[in-house]
């Protein structure tokens, strides 16, 4: 039996909702935010764009400018974009830079925010790291002169820096670096 069956492209998902939704309304189920691109009556199967390009609402005065290229959150209580995390849900990156004064800013959507790491202290350093294909337990905290080892690579971590150590010969395992003639190259497999 088939463990997962295609149902739709994943630029629009199905949405029916118990009150009527407005065009441009967004809506926040759990952690996925999405876009009525039409209006959708109660009751009534609809569609949110959960990618593609929008204005948001944003603040305005106070620090509120967000630069190109930044990380946005939809704010649900003030019903606005922001750059502040707290318990706001992850909407995408905005692609040009809103101004203090603008009341708008344009994001990409996305429905997925990539790991991030922030605030870490001087003395520690979190990885996530994969070995043989299993992803390892993210925040494994590295003294400052601790190495992790895989294998015939490692990764020592010496003040704020990390230097990895590679194997000399080719694992034979695709995308693993390893050196050889003073280079480092990537196996094909």
């Amino acid at each position: 039996m088939a463990t997962a069956i295609y149902v739709q492209d994943d630029e629009y998902v199905d949405y029916t909702p118990s009150a009527d939704v407005a065009a441009g309304d967004v809506v926040v189920q759990g952690d996925l935010v999405g876009v009525a691109r039409k209006p959708i009556p109660a009751n009534t199967l609809g569609a949110l764009a959960v990618e593609g390009v929008f204005d948001f609402a944003k603040a305005t005065g106070g620090g509120s400018g967000i630069a190109a290229g930044t990380k946005v959150y939809f704010d649900a209580v003030n019903k606005v974009a922001t750059a502040t995390v707290g318990s706001n849900k992850y909407l995408g990156k905005n692609v040009r830079a809103a101004a203090d004064a603008d009341t708008t800013v344009r994001v990409a959507l996305s429905s997925s925010e990539s790991a991030v790491t922030t605030d870490i202290p001087d003395d520690t350093i979190t990885a996530a790291m994969v070995k043989d294909g299993e992803a390892l337990p993210v925040g494994v905290a590295v003294p400052a002169t601790k190495a992790i080892t895989f294998g015939t690579s490692a990764l020592t971590r010496n003040g704020n820096n990390i230097i990895a150590t590679l194997p000399t010969s080719d694992p034979a395992v695709a995308g693993a670096l390893y050196v050889t003639g003073g280079a480092v190259k990537v196996s094909a497999g």
